[in-house]
């Protein structure tokens, strides 16, 4: 199932090429209509922490890292690693990573596959702290002293607050020159008492705000996110057609 997911991926992503080419005139290449070369999609397999699979939401505070260690991490994630890569993913997202050892555990297991590439996302709880309260700039160190042959294309932050992307970003850029990386959540946070989504607004306090009005604030913070250097900005949690 995890492998078929690769080949579902790459054939949607070309079957949207496709159609987009077509409909536009030839966007992608050549003239008239749409019989130029079409671009390659790439494929980003996810590879989510240990946290979100193993311990319930434990990848909110990163707690299992130093206890279980990098060796036992990088053995737990090698198989998934395996299969996406034999599957012909062309490239490992690493995402909602919530301590330093497990960064440590992931550049580790990228030098036995030297062909791999990746980019690796972090979750954190502040502009400059993990989930796990350990530092972020102890995180993007950690990358540039294990990934010793610049496999980790990219480093960015994922699953948190739109409005902590940037201060992210620019954290991260004073540790490392590797492009960027964004896809935060929408905005919403979640109520563990009610079990669901709240909306907030811009100072974090709960909102009334459409899904419109986020949406568009959405929007406007992410083309700062591209002014901060981020190459490749998404939506995590809650984001929807609306948000891309």
């Amino acid at each position: 199932l995890v492998a078929r997911s690769v080949t579902l991926a790459r054939d949607g992503t070309r079957a949207a090429l496709r159609r987009l080419s077509q409909g536009s005139g030839g966007i992608c290449g050549g003239g008239g209509g749409g019989g130029g070369r079409l671009p390659h999609g790439l494929v980003a397999a996810a590879i989510g922490p240990y946290g979100a699979s193993v311990e319930g939401e434990s990848e909110y505070s990163g707690r299992y890292g130093r206890r279980l260690g990098a060796p036992a991490l990088a053995a737990w994630h090698a198989w998934r690693v395996d299969v996406l890569l034999s599957a012909g993913a062309d490239v490992l997202a690493f995402e909602t990573v919530p301590c330093v050892t497990e960064v440590v555990a992931l550049c580790t297991l990228l030098q036995s596959r030297p062909a791999a590439r990746a980019w690796l996302s972090l979750a954190c709880r502040s502009a400059a702290e993990l989930q796990s309260g350990e530092r972020l700039a102890d995180a993007v160190d950690a990358i540039e002293q294990y990934d010793i042959s610049g496999q980790v294309e990219a480093i960015g932050v994922n699953c948190a607050a739109p409005l902590l992307a940037s201060p992210l970003l620019r954290a991260i850029r004073a540790r490392s020159p590797r492009p960027l990386v964004a896809y935060p959540n929408s905005g919403e946070v979640w109520d563990e008492w009610a079990h669901g989504w709240v909306a907030v607004g811009p100072d974090g306090a709960p909102s009334a705000e459409s899904a419109a009005a986020g949406a568009e604030r959405f929007g406007r913070l992410a083309r700062q996110w591209a002014a901060d250097g981020a190459v490749l900005i998404g939506g995590c949690c809650r984001t929807r057609p609306d948000h891309i």
